[in-house]
């Protein structure tokens, strides 16, 4: 790519940065290159591709998501169009950015599936994708985003994904409150207790970004933990997380707020809202999925009493 190549499906950096993709250059700073091409972050999660126009639009491609998919391990990353090519010559009908290829364990010439994402696009398509589910994936619970709850960026760009093999249940063990009545009360306090989680996760643990998929409130609000979690989720995949050694990379972790260890304290509210999560996510694995408490994996106090409810637990999720 030569020093002023720019980006087949963008005009410019601003026309990134309107469209989210700002952070998938390098500041000018670090690059001396005047082109988007060679300004491309290789740590981000992006390809190119050959398309034809009469198929899909450069105005579809450039607003959309795709599944960039291991055809041997079953690994999978969500990533964004960029750029056409590769040359035809090649054999090849896409070329993945580096901290893609690496994060999925891909070379050169490996085989893997691009799925384009026709929900994630303000043009939609015509064309039938295999993620075409995905607009009705979401008509689960409530679940608020790590964008509407405050998160700070993750120190990395994107999680690797798996599929979903079941779902383990924890508790915060941060200090038991009642619910507030008040349902806007209720989910700041749910939003403060996510943001407080994070950066506990991120600045005295050494990690990433929060450690669980999900945590419910004492008063049923749900909240994306780790970045990615919905998109995956929506594919039936679990976003690696750090919440159970030995189940981080294809199982959900769910924490219940508050401490469990000594006493039973889980409200109806977190009951209802525990219950109907498992459900949608099972909902989106397409299959049963094992329900487990913290303890199943490593010697830990964590869920506390909740242990002793997970049978019923798996009964009301199987029902």
């Amino acid at each position: 790519m030569k020093p002023t190549e720019g980006l087949a499906l963008f005009s410019g950096q601003q026309d990134m940065e309107n469209l989210g993709l700002g952070d998938f250059l390098l500041p000018p700073a670090q690059s001396p290159f005047p082109g988007l091409g060679r300004r491309l972050d290789p740590k981000k999660p992006y390809f190119a591709c050959r398309w034809w126009q009469s198929g899909l639009s450069r105005d579809f491609l450039r607003s959309t998501w795709a599944w960039i998919e291991n055809s041997q391990s079953g690994a999978r990353m969500r990533a964004r169009p960029v750029d056409s090519g590769p040359a035809e010559s090649t054999g090849r009908v896409a070329d993945l950015s580096p901290g893609l290829a690496a994060a999925l364990r891909l070379k050169t010439d490996d085989v893997c599936t691009v799925t384009i994402d026709d929900s994630t696009s303000e043009f939609g398509s015509d064309f039938s994708h295999a993620a075409t589910s995905a607009p009705t994936a979401f008509s689960g619970p409530k679940v608020y985003t790590t964008a509407e709850w405050g998160a700070v960026p993750a120190k990395v760009s994107f999680f690797p994904e798996k599929p979903a093999v079941g779902i383990v249940i924890h508790n915060t063990e941060y200090p038991n409150r009642p619910p507030f009545a008040d349902t806007e009360a209720e989910k700041a306090a749910a939003f403060a207790n996510a943001r407080t989680i994070q950066l506990d996760h991120m600045n005295n643990r050494g990690w990433s970004d929060t450690g669980q998929h999900f945590t419910i409130s004492q008063g049923g609000v749900i909240t994306e933990g780790r970045h990615g979690t919905l998109a995956a989720a929506a594919a039936g995949h679990v976003a690696r997380g750090a919440h159970a050694p030995g189940a981080n990379d294809d199982w959900w972790g769910i924490e219940i707020a508050g401490n469990h260890v000594a006493q039973y304290l889980v409200t109806d509210q977190q009951w209802a809202s525990l219950v109907a999560l498992c459900k949608w996510l099972t909902r989106l694995a397409g299959h049963a999925l094992q329900i487990e408490p913290h303890d199943h994996f490593v010697p830990t106090d964590c869920p506390g009493k909740i242990a002793d409810h997970i049978d019923d637990l798996r009964a009301q999720v199987g029902g």
